[in-house]
């Protein structure tokens, strides 16, 4: 190497940024403390923007790229770095209305503090030109924190934002509980996380209507297998989406706008074309809770079906509405109004009890339905909730047939020595 050449590199290695030169990806954060003056040259200009955000950083303030010239072919020419906080707000009044003038604030307080950045034509070493080095505020620990050139999310963070919100179905708030923990130094304000998961939403199509976004799914669900049904029911007024019925694997389900006996007919309407018109069998008795408009419903839509209150819910509401009224006479009242409800033809309703099937399963499914779903869940993530469920379920139980296949016992079972066949009917209709 000539000595020209070493003079060159020596010269190269006072200036900022040498180290960086062949640098790829995201240039790292500077932590040693730095100075800039009018002269400083910089070995590009991209590392002068980096510099000089990470200088503007460790003086507690906040930047504004102010102005960028470029030569002919598009290569920057000159950077103009302002404080956030210079210049004035000018109102602007799209229609000037007498005394509708807005009181509105603003940090722009005409700070003078300014850098002016320029490269020559053949040469990529960047020279500050121009630098003053003064401000008219005081300036904050917290501008660091909360100043919008440092709060904005790196891409890893929002990969991690975009895991949580398209797969794991977290709101704002369980979001922000595991950003904190990995990221313990970083600060998440619930607005620029509640901005950053609306743009996610947006680039992924998540933001649509909830109930238009959960009959889409539906309709997919469906195309991948036809044994699905599924049937929106459509405002003729408004054209908006108001019911939609649908049958999974899982169960007959339905989500409907309110409690109205229209809305009721046509749930009804839709169970009786999938389930009673093809036999055309109707169901014999009907259980649900005092609601007037599904009394009404059924009378219309199963006309011969007879209506029974549930008891267990008849049971919820007696405390709700006299335990407060009655008292201490309340448990008086509870032991005489269940000694009367099992009086009446006592002979006949142990028999018919005798066959009455348990709701112990049906109330052991609401709770595990009720621990998964959460208040903020959608429409949509209840729905796979439930099918997440159902088919996590099925693989428990395919390995434990397959483990109960495969497992051989040197003493037989009491069981499967003398209660094979009901053992093999219990799998058989249990499972």
């Amino acid at each position: 190497m000539s000595n020209k050449e070493n003079e060159e590199n020596e010269l190269l290695e006072n200036i900022l940024g040498f180290e960086f030169k062949n640098y790829k990806g995201v240039l790292p954060l500077i932590n040693t403390p730095m100075e800039l003056i009018q002269g400083t040259q910089f070995i590009s200009m991209p590392i002068a923007v980096h510099f000089i955000e990470q200088y503007t950083c460790q003086k507690k303030f906040s930047i504004i790229k102010y102005k960028n010239e470029t030569f002919q072919d598009g290569i920057c020419r000159k950077r103009v770095f302002k404080c956030d906080m210079g210049g004035r707000y000018n109102e602007k009044l799209s229609r000037p209305t007498l005394g509708k003038q807005k009181n509105k604030g603003t940090k722009k307080n005409g700070c003078i503090w300014q850098i002016n950045v320029t490269r020559g034509k053949n040469s990529p070493i960047s020279t500050i030109t121009s630098f003053i080095n003064e401000h008219n505020h005081e300036l904050f620990n917290e501008m660091i924190v909360f100043a919008i050139a440092y709060k904005g999310f790196s891409q890893e963070i929002m990969e991690q934002i975009e895991f949580y919100v398209t797969h794991g179905h977290c709101d704002i708030t369980m979001i922000r509980n595991l950003l904190k923990s990995k990221y313990p130094d970083r600060v998440f304000l619930p607005g620029d996380l509640g901005n950053a998961i609306q743009k996610i939403k947006r680039e992924k199509g998540l933001n649509i209507g909830d109930a238009a976004f959960l009959l889409t799914k539906l309709l997919e669900y469906q195309k991948k297998n036809p044994e699905w049904f599924i049937k929106p029911l459509i405002n003729d007024t408004s054209n908006r989406l108001i019911g939609i019925f649908w049958i999974s694997r899982l169960a007959a389900q339905a989500i409907i706008q309110d409690k109205r006996q229209e809305l009721y007919e046509w749930l009804l309407q839709c169970c009786f074309e999938v389930y009673f018109e093809a036999c055309e069998i109707p169901p014999i008795t009907f259980v649900t809770d005092a609601d007037l408009a599904m009394v009404a419903a059924i009378s219309i839509i199963f006309p011969k079906t007879y209506h029974i209150q549930c008891l267990f819910h008849l049971y919820l509401n007696l405390p709700k509405k006299l335990h407060s009224s009655l008292g201490l006479l309340y448990q008086e009242f509870f032991n005489d109004f269940r000694k009367i409800q099992q009086s009446h033809c006592k002979s006949i309703l142990e028999q018919r009890l005798q066959g009455t099937q348990s709701t112990q399963c049906a109330e052991s499914e609401n709770a595990l339905i009720q621990k998964a779903v959460q208040s903020s869940f959608s429409l949509l993530q209840v729905q796979e909730v439930l099918e997440e469920r159902l088919e996590f379920e099925t693989i428990n139980n395919c390995y434990s047939i397959w483990k109960t296949s495969t497992l051989q016992y040197s003493q037989p079972f009491v069981i499967q020595t003398f209660f094979n066949n009901i053992n093999r009917l219990l799998k058989k209709y249990l499972t």
